[in-house]
């Protein structure tokens, strides 16, 4: 298993692991034992994600086997409801005594990896 930066070309096998990992395609049991992803990330959104250095994946063999996001919270495309609350309080909230604003932090997620047989 190789362990790399993510590229703009990854980007349809990251949304078919993304889509076959997401809470609609998965039935309540497999949710429970496996987990889940949510939200709305295609393909197109994982090649902007992908070319702004901000995905990981682990690639076995030339397949896909899993990604990472890891971004600044100000680089993410259209962010949802609860990052754009996040970004909004930032100077409101406190890290270690000081603004959230004023220290380097960022987001993770999401965290998908192929079900194993």
């Amino acid at each position: 298993m190789l362990y790399r930066v993510a590229a703009a070309a990854d980007a349809p096998a990251m949304a078919a692991l993304f889509a076959a990992n997401h809470h609609d395609a998965l039935s309540a049991q497999e949710r429970a034992r496996q987990g889940f992803v949510q939200g709305a990330l295609d393909e197109d959104a994982l090649r902007v994600m992908a070319e702004g250095g901000g995905l990981l994946v682990a690639d076995d063999g030339g397949e896909i086997a899993g990604l990472l996001g890891l971004v600044r919270a100000e680089s993410v495309p259209g962010p949802p409801a609860p990052v754009r609350a996040l970004l909004e309080a930032q100077d409101s909230l406190l890290w270690d005594g000081r603004p959230l604003g004023s220290v380097r932090w960022l987001l993770y997620g999401p965290v998908v990896g192929a079900a194993t047989p």
